[in-house]
């Protein structure tokens, strides 16, 4: 308790509320924080994932994973050109559907993922760097390595698309096939 009163009668809180972001003095004052010590875990094809619940990003990357076993990623999901810029185009919208599925609270990207296989031996343990895009980074690396059948290395340095919420950035290292209409009759 003297670490969250420390917090709210801080300096910190005078001068970050002053440069025009959405957190107030009256947030900061009636902020209650919340210790959730169990993890999510959900199953998506063989695999169980366990991940930390709210207000990480473990149910965002859930939502992700879940809408994306609709469509029955599998290697043959980018064997293909054509199969790949669908997978990618399915991959964008269910991150830009899961991103704006967050709750009121801050939500941090973190998203530190155990996978278990189907003997509950650990197949994969995955986290990441890199702000608002860990998560959808974290999707991409595991999507690549459990359902796209890449070895590690490649699913760690394939080129990642992530978005925003009115724009998809993609890695320059993309393949031009995946992302640019082949014809005029495609724009």
């Amino acid at each position: 308790m003297k670490g969250v009163m420390r917090l709210n009668h801080a300096n910190l809180s005078k001068s970050s509320c002053n440069t025009g972001g959405i957190v107030t003095r009256e947030d900061l004052k009636n902020y209650e924080p919340v210790l959730n010590e169990s993890a999510i875990n959900f199953i998506v094809g063989n695999y169980r994932f366990y991940a930390p619940d709210a207000p990480f990003g473990g149910p965002v990357l859930a939502l992700i994973l879940n809408i994306l076993k609709g469509y029955n990623i599998s290697s043959s999901s980018v064997s293909t050109t054509e199969n790949k810029t669908l997978t990618y185009h399915r991959m964008i919208e269910a991150f830009r559907f899961a991103n704006v599925q967050k709750g009121k609270r801050p939500l941090s990207s973190m998203c530190p993922t155990i996978i278990l296989d189907k003997h509950s031996k650990v197949k994969m343990v995955v986290g990441g760097a890199g702000g608002t895009n860990i998560t959808t980074s974290v999707a991409q690396v595991i999507l690549n390595y459990l359902f796209f059948d890449y070895d590690m290395q490649k699913a760690l340095e394939e080129p990642k698309v992530q978005i925003t919420i009115n724009e998809a950035n993609v890695d320059e290292r993309f393949e031009k096939d995946n992302i640019l209409p082949t014809s005029d009759q495609d724009m």
